[in-house]
């Protein structure tokens, strides 16, 4: 599987805590790879890595 830039760079953002709106395409795409999950939390959801995403991390560099 190969990532583009953004998605690789949003997966990092992801794994650190960081999230995306849910309409924003590279993270659509990581979800749909299985690479992260939305999880609702309260009102909101987030962007949560999967072990797939780490292992893809581990695979295309940190």
């Amino acid at each position: 599987m190969k990532l583009t830039k953004p998605q690789m760079e949003l997966l990092r953002d992801v794994a650190n805590g960081g999230t995306a709106v849910e309409s924003y395409p590279p993270a659509r795409k990581l979800v749909e790879l299985g690479l992260c999950v939305r999880q609702t939390v309260g009102l909101s959801d987030r962007l949560e890595i999967t072990e797939a995403g780490r292992q893809a991390m581990k695979e295309y560099g940190k």
